[in-house]
């Protein structure tokens, strides 16, 4: 079985840390530039980073204009991000969760894929990712939710189903079951150009996805990867070491209307 977990809504959890009273008010994460890198205090940006459920609730969401946010939630009250701090409580879960596999993938910053192959937590799955999400909230004061399944994104995917705070299984007899009505846009993988191809079919849910492969055959390499994915017929591997291929890091300024 394979597990995955999920920070729930991460920045604004570490956000609550720092100042319990932001505990239950809609609020949202802001960049401003990482200060341990650019040095002194940025302007706030223009971008949400992660909302609060409770501003989620109001059409909050990331990747979202603050101009627009603002319009939507009038009381959202918007907090600077803390990337170091990020960083460094994401160090220390993933050093918790090597006490119990070595196989852990650390697929962002707030999330983890662990394989509970041939470890003594594969027998009782369930009960397992019962006992790290309390673990997690007990010793790191974070919510969390976990999914799993035989396949890995299959298990991302229950997680995705499971939040906020929750536990789910799925497993690959259960996909075509369970499965059938959730959008395919829900799934990894599946961007807006391959929606919008698959769209045209009319493949919108994975009821519709599981029933007709030659669709996905007809995209080629890529429509075949997804499909054996969906399916889970490719379960996918832990990969608990991955070559960085790139870094970024970026800053935002006040507008400056002076062109020199």
């Amino acid at each position: 079985m394979i597990a995955h977990i999920d920070l729930d809504s991460f920045f604004v959890s570490v956000a609550r840390l720092a100042d319990p009273a932001l505990a239950g008010k809609k609020i949202a994460v802001v960049g401003g530039g990482d200060e341990e890198i650019f040095g002194g205090k940025s302007e706030l940006g223009s971008v949400i980073l992660s909302a609060s459920y409770e501003a989620r609730a109001d059409g909050v969401h990331s990747a979202q204009p603050v101009k627009i946010a603002l319009g939507l939630c009038p009381q959202l009250i918007l907090v600077r991000s803390q990337h170091g701090e990020y960083r460094k409580i994401s160090r220390e879960i993933y050093e918790f969760l090597l006490s119990f596999t070595p196989e852990i993938e650390k697929f962002s910053i707030d999330e983890f894929f662990l394989n509970l192959r041939g470890t003594p937590y594969d027998a009782d799955a369930l009960g397992f990712a019962a006992f790290l999400q309390s673990e997690i909230m007990r010793r790191f004061s974070l919510p969390c939710s976990v999914g799993l399944s035989e396949a890995k994104l299959i298990a991302k995917l229950a997680t995705s189903l499971a939040k906020p705070f929750g536990v789910r299984q799925i497993l690959k007899s259960q996909i075509a079951r369970e499965l059938s009505a959730v959008p395919v846009a829900k799934f990894f993988g599946i961007g807006k150009a391959a929606q919008k191809t698959l769209g045209k079919y009319g493949i919108i849910s994975f009821g519709d996805a599981l029933g007709h492969r030659e669709i996905f055959e007809k995209m080629g390499a890529n429509g075949r990867k997804i499909f054996a994915a969906l399916s889970g017929e490719d379960e996918g591997e832990v990969v608990s070491k991955r070559e960085r291929k790139s870094i970024g890091f970026g800053r935002s300024f006040a507008p400056c209307a002076d062109r020199d």
